[in-house]
């Protein structure tokens, strides 16, 4: 089979893709596109958004179910059809963490009123930062900690697309891009800072980074 993974060149919804790859061994196309490109695209695509899988030239889209089907290609998903829901809950339960963000990036996209300067983008920002993620995290933290303590992993015994999407969303935190949230708020949350110490030292991973960097470094 021939896959090819198109998106930006940014990590954003990709890089967990990109990792189970990588994770995987799994040879793919990593195709970056541009604005202007995905503009030319955006019209051809199922949902009219990025990212998409092509298998053998077939278009798969929507980011979390692409990662799921790579990851059982890279035997990073688990076999129990049980610990397979707990896996999907995880994956879903951090996208609604993430959701309220994504629309600070133009609410305009949700029916929304446009913000009127770059003030209200940081207060409604400070809104979801100290009101809105604190119970949600703390959800989350209590989720993964009774398995993690006892297994080292978010999910049965072994790493899973589940500990990389974890991963993905503490470092797309830290890295501080998001203006008006602080950047070391998983401190408060140990088991989430335990589960990205622990799949930044996978030796595939740190491989991928390096070939991260150096594609963002054309940009």
């Amino acid at each position: 089979m021939s896959y090819e993974l198109v998106y930006f060149n940014i990590a954003g919804r990709a890089l967990e893709i990109r990792l189970a790859f990588s994770i995987g061994k799994i040879e793919f196309k990593d195709t970056r596109v541009t604005g202007k490109e995905f503009g030319a695209l955006k019209e051809q695509l199922p949902f009219g958004q990025l990212p998409v899988l092509k298998i053998d030239g077939k278009t798969y889209t929507q980011s979390i179910p692409i990662a799921c089907y790579v990851a059982k290609k890279a035997g990073i998903f688990p076999e129990s059809p049980e610990e397979g829901l707990e896996c999907e809950a995880i994956l879903h339960a951090v996208e609604d963490i993430w959701t309220p963000i994504s629309v600070t990036f133009g609410p305009e996209r949700f029916g929304l009123s446009k913000f009127k300067d770059e003030k209200e983008k940081l207060e409604v920002r400070k809104t979801i930062g100290e009101k809105i993620w604190p119970p949600k995290f703390q959800r989350l933290e209590t989720l993964l900690k009774k398995n993690f303590d006892a297994n080292g992993f978010a999910v049965g015994k072994k790493l899973s697309i589940a500990d990389i999407r974890i991963y993905c969303q503490v470092k797309s935190l830290k890295a501080g891009f998001l203006d008006g949230i602080d950047k070391e708020l998983t401190k408060k949350y140990p088991t989430l800072e335990a589960i990205y110490a622990k799949v930044g030292n996978v030796e595939q991973v740190k491989a991928w980074l390096e070939v991260e960097a150096k594609a963002q470094a054309k940009k």
